[in-house]
């Protein structure tokens, strides 16, 4: 329906579920021809699962020490109930809306998604296994240690369009964190901060994205010296 989205300042906001369509004309003039054009968007609900977990507060994770404050979701109600820390072997997806910070090791079940929301921050300190890892616009995961790990067969690091995959941590091209896959979609950042010798390898480690480059935005915010590519090996950015 038309009252799914408003139009703001140039921003198009969503505010219901629904779609809708927009066109914009342009009269012609002395300065512009004639024109129009027409855009659909659609306005979709998060769909969550029985188990699942999101963060009330700020904190570490996993541990009780300075820990964070979650909520579960309850399936057979369709709401939330605030709940204790979910374990380190949690099985339900994690939704990050606040600033979590590892306090110790961990290992989700397989499938678990981590999912990075706008305004939050997750940054893993410690040796970790994961599955998927999904930033959404606004979003940072931070990778602050060597032994982040992502499965071999379906793991996926997923970085939306103004989402950021911070790498700080002595990471190496055979790093496990490069595991998996990637897509690091239009507009979205990998911003280095620290790393270790040859980003790319020949041929690369790094899958492209759905327009087959393998970045968005590549930022270099440390001091570290790296070598980007190894011998006859090409870079493409979107």
């Amino acid at each position: 329906p038309a009252g799914s989205v408003t139009l703001t300042g140039g921003n198009v906001n969503g505010i219901a579920t629904g779609t809708a369509t927009l066109t914009v004309n342009q009269v012609a003039d002395g300065n512009y021809t004639a024109g129009s054009a027409t855009v659909t968007v659609n306005v979709t609900t998060v769909v969550y699962n029985d188990g699942d977990y999101r963060t009330l507060t700020s904190g570490n994770w996993p541990g009780a020490t300075g820990a964070a404050t979650w909520e579960r979701y309850d399936g057979s109600t369709t709401t939330w109930i605030q709940n204790s820390t979910p374990s380190s072997s949690a099985v339900g997806n994690l939704y990050i809306l606040h600033t979590i910070t590892s306090n110790g090791s961990f290992a989700p079940a397989s499938g678990t998604k981590i999912i990075v929301e706008n305004g939050g921050k997750f940054t893993d300190n410690h040796s970790s296994t994961l599955s998927l890892i999904h930033v959404k616009n606004g979003g940072t995961f931070e990778v602050g240690a060597t032994g982040v790990t992502l499965v071999t067969t379906g793991g996926v690091k997923l970085i939306e369009s103004g989402g950021t995959l911070l790498i700080n941590a002595a990471l190496t091209n055979t790093s496990t964190f490069w595991r998996g896959s990637e897509n690091f979609q239009e507009g979205s950042i990998v911003d280095f901060r620290n790393y270790s010798g040859t980003l790319l390898d020949n041929p690369s480690q790094i899958s492209t994205n759905t327009n087959n480059y393998l970045f968005g935005n590549l930022k270099f915010s440390g001091t570290t010296a790296i070598s980007l590519i190894g011998t006859n090996s090409v870079i493409d950015f979107n």
